[in-house]
């Protein structure tokens, strides 16, 4: 997935499927959605499905699930996130095939699982969801919501996606404020505090010699030195030697971090374009964001004023 030739083999690959800017089909013909139709987002595969794009898929999955029967298949290791995450949406969530209910109407993933498909899961049509092509000022996931509702319902439905998205969101910010100032990991009760993520999932190879990941230490080591406490995210495998007064949540429960980051002690969030910048964004906290890149002014600019600009909900600054 890091290497940018086999990247863009898979997009020339996708070409055959694609019907629409961010869509990617595979069937024999059109399908009208229904109250009936049995819908399930696969999110199963993580070489390709990152967090981040889970995240992204968010406004369409509160959609669909308020006009049909709608399902989502998980890893196993990030259920508790899923389950908590959506626990106020109408869904149902599924981390193994043995549980699973098959044969659906349409399948819901990113585009280069399209490539390589899981032939478990049984469904009429699968789509692939995401690669913008085309610059939009609406934040991504609700861009993307509104794709594949103008697609399958061939009508303006964004005022509906956006209402829908715009309850259940504040609704998640409330629960997750009050659950983490009553009890967080670890405990925030005194101080200013702040996450640090220089780790990224995909794209290493923009930063093959760590210099981006570098500029974010030298961020947080001075933002460490003027009073605010790092707490450091990532996974168990990430290798980095940190300051004795840093928290290290590194190899940590996801849910656990995600529902600590929410305490009002934590004032805000540095780091990659990665998970927890879209994270911070969905909660509406400030995040400093050390851009990745992308070789194309294009890519660039729709990563800029649309992707990053995630569901647009927070200040966001650049590192430069």
């Amino acid at each position: 997935m890091n290497n940018p030739f086999i990247s863009l083999k898979r997009r020339l690959l996708l070409n055959q499927y694609k019907k629409t800017d961010s869509i990617y089909v595979k069937s024999i013909g059109k399908y009208n959605i229904n109250s009936e139709s049995k819908i399930i987002f696969d999110l199963s595969d993580e070489t390709f499905v990152h967090l981040g794009d889970a995240l992204f898929f968010i406004p369409l999955i509160i959609f669909l699930s308020s006009k049909c029967n709608t399902f989502i298949f998980i890893p196993k290791s990030k259920k508790n996130f899923y389950l908590d995450l959506m626990s106020d949406i109408n869904i149902e969530i599924f981390d193994e095939l043995d549980n699973f209910r098959n044969d659906f109407d349409l399948l819901i993933t990113v585009p280069y699982c399209l490539l390589s498909e899981n032939q478990s899961i049984r469904a009429n049509i699968s789509v692939g969801l995401g690669h913008s092509n085309s610059l939009s000022n609406i934040p991504y996931p609700i861009y993307l919501a509104f794709q594949f509702a103008t697609y399958f319902f061939e009508e303006e439905l964004i005022s509906d996606i956006e209402s829908q998205y715009f309850y259940w969101s504040s609704n998640l910010r409330n629960k997750k404020e009050n659950i983490a100032n009553e009890n967080s990991l670890p405990s925030f009760t005194q101080g200013s505090y702040f996450i640090v993520s220089p780790f990224v999932g995909s794209g290493k190879f923009r930063d093959f010699f760590n210099l981006q990941r570098s500029k974010i230490i030298a961020y947080a080591k001075w933002l460490n030195s003027i009073g605010y406490t790092p707490i450091l995210v990532g996974s168990a495998k990430d290798n980095l030697i940190i300051d004795s007064d840093w928290i290290d949540l590194r190899g940590y429960p996801l849910d656990s971090i995600a529902t600590a980051v929410m305490h009002n002690n934590v004032k805000f969030g540095i780091g990659f374009d990665n998970f927890w910048m879209h994270y911070f964004e969905l909660n509406r906290k400030k995040y400093l964001t050390k851009f990745r890149g992308r070789l194309l002014k294009k890519y660039r600019d729709i990563h800029f004023f649309s992707v990053n600009k995630s569901f647009g909900n927070s200040a966001k600054w650049y590192i430069l």
